[in-house]
């Protein structure tokens, strides 16, 4: 999954389908990959436009190297960087900046499926938001949401101690965010409506840009679904082994326009709070469930197994009918070289004692040592 997990893959595979598909694949900032766009990156500056750009690693995580910059200068055109236009309007609520975390489970590639796990984390910073300025681009704690920055907050981010905070603290559920803009927004159920679709989209339209890619690795026979005498009768319906859980990082702006920010392809799974707990347990158990992965199913496939291996294994020893002609008229060259056997009693044992000199002096030394 690399071709997602890592920022500089995921920018280059959107950027590309952005191309050929226009509009559709708005749904990402406008995003450089440096140091092959550092020209680009640079004419974006004029003199009555002064963006402000996010500058990422193109493989880190945890928010570990990440800077807020509103100028080209800030940066070595040979660094290797993915630079993000900042969302500069994000929704938010209790005047705090968040993002969802969203859980997908991929269950295989050819054919697609795809499944969102219906609930998910939403990430506080610890700072109030506003309008990032020269004097606040430094505030980590104001702009980047990631729970490894803002845990360090020390005496300003919230803990939920029991299941009822889910929409307290700086670590919320998803379905609370989904419960402010009902409550919050006119003909609020219908924009919630409208924005989860949005999300879905977003979800399947980065899965298939990279799918023939993720096609040719993940080209081998599922087991776990299938047993081997579904493989020798129809092969091409054989589901493509892989499965793995995906975290889409989402953000929300203040239209309910939902923005991919990146993918992990191994989301954590720590569990700092009890419902972070239930909400990541839950995402296994749902996980293994779709795989269909069961005692009774592991059996199954145990003897089908090694049925298969005992009838590979008998149809490797048992000869064909050629090999058995070809035996038949071509003898083999050490049985048309081999010399006929003398009986040991027809050996003359007198005549050579007598032309060697040897006999009953031995006969007594080997009589003696096996004595």
């Amino acid at each position: 999954m690399f071709q997602l997990a890592r920022k500089n893959h995921l920018a280059r595979n959107l950027i590309k389908m952005q191309k050929e598909f226009g509009k559709e694949y708005r749904f990402f900032p406008r995003t450089y990959l440096l140091p092959s766009e550092f020209g680009d990156f640079k004419a974006s500056f004029g003199k009555a436009n002064k963006p402000v750009y996010i500058v990422k690693p193109e493989a880190g995580c945890q928010g570990r190297g990440i800077f807020l910059t509103n100028t080209h200068e800030d940066l070595n055109p040979e660094d290797h960087y993915v630079v993000q236009k900042y969302i500069k309007n994000p929704l938010l609520i209790d005047e705090l900046k968040f993002d969802c975390r969203l859980y997908v489970l991929v269950l295989s590639i050819d054919p697609m499926r795809v499944y969102l796990f219906k609930e998910g984390l939403a990430r506080f910073s610890t700072d109030s938001y506003k309008q990032p300025t020269k004097k606040n681009l430094d505030n980590h704690y104001m702009h980047l949401t990631n729970y490894a920055i803002n845990a360090k907050n020390k005496g300003k981010f919230i803990f939920n101690k029991n299941l009822d905070d889910i929409d307290q603290g700086h670590k919320r559920t998803f379905t609370s965010v989904l419960d402010h803009i009902l409550e919050n927004y006119d003909d609020g159920e219908a924009k919630v409506d409208t924005m989860m679709h949005k999300i879905e989209q977003i979800i399947l339209k980065t899965l298939v840009s990279v799918q023939p890619s993720l096609k040719h690795h993940c080209n081998i026979p599922n087991k776990a679904q299938y047993s081997f005498d579904d493989m020798n009768l129809n092969p091409k319906s054989i589901n493509s082994m892989c499965f793995e859980i995906l975290g889409f990082d989402v953000l929300i702006d203040d239209k309910l326009k939902p923005w991919l920010i990146e993918i992990n392809h191994a989301p954590s799974f720590a569990t700092d709070t009890p419902f972070d707990f239930k909400i990541k347990k839950d995402v296994v158990a749902d996980a293994i469930q779709l795989l269909g992965m069961t005692y009774k199913r592991k059996k199954r496939f145990v003897r089908s197994f090694k049925s298969h291996i005992a009838k590979r294994t008998l149809l490797k020893a048992k000869p064909t009918p050629n090999a058995k002609a070809n035996n038949k008229a071509k003898p083999s060259v050490s049985a048309s070289v081999q010399s006929p056997k003398i009986p040991a009693k027809e050996v003359p044992k007198k005549d050579y004692q007598e032309e060697f000199g040897y006999g009953s002096e031995d006969d007594e030394e080997e009589e003696e040592y096996e004595n």
